[in-house]
């Protein structure tokens, strides 16, 4: 899956250079992380920048990797919020988030929504619904425009 997703990801019809990629991935239990070390030094010099961190570590040891609980949706969120305050700091003009499971098939996808001109907040996996999910509950809220933060 990974392959396919960078390659999806590399198809973009949009400037490479005007790309800064902020990359964390963890408890990878397969090759992930080679794949993506490599793919990263491969990529460098085409991105505007490349920040990688990968990590084959489970951060929950006493807890079962397999199973969702909410460190690990703790853990997520934060990962996010240090990826807003990474844009923030280089000064980008839009953030796009990003999951491997995400295949951008339309490699128009970056220019559509920039093209849009809108400030929003959603998780394209879940087709404009936000999803909070804790150990006891699902919540769903539909999703407006969001000023720019």
């Amino acid at each position: 899956m990974l392959p396919n997703f960078l390659g999806y990801l590399e198809n973009l019809d949009y400037p490479k250079d005007r790309i800064s990629l902020w990359i964390r991935t963890d408890h990878n239990g397969d090759n992930t992380t080679a794949i993506l070390a490599e793919w990263a030094e491969n990529v460098k010099l085409v991105y505007k920048s490349v920040d990688l961190k990968s990590s084959d570590e489970w951060l929950y040891p006493n807890l079962d990797p397999f199973e969702e609980h909410d460190e690990r949706f703790v853990h997520v969120a934060q990962l996010r919020q240090e990826g807003l305050e990474a844009a923030r700091r280089s000064g980008v003009d839009y953030l796009f988030r990003l999951d491997c499971d995400n295949f951008l098939v339309n490699n128009r996808t970056l220019r559509i929504l920039m093209d849009q001109q809108r400030s929003a907040y959603a998780h394209s996996e879940h087709r404009g619904v936000w999803v909070q999910r804790t150990m006891r509950a699902w919540t769903m809220r539909a999703w407006t425009t969001l000023p720019a933060l």
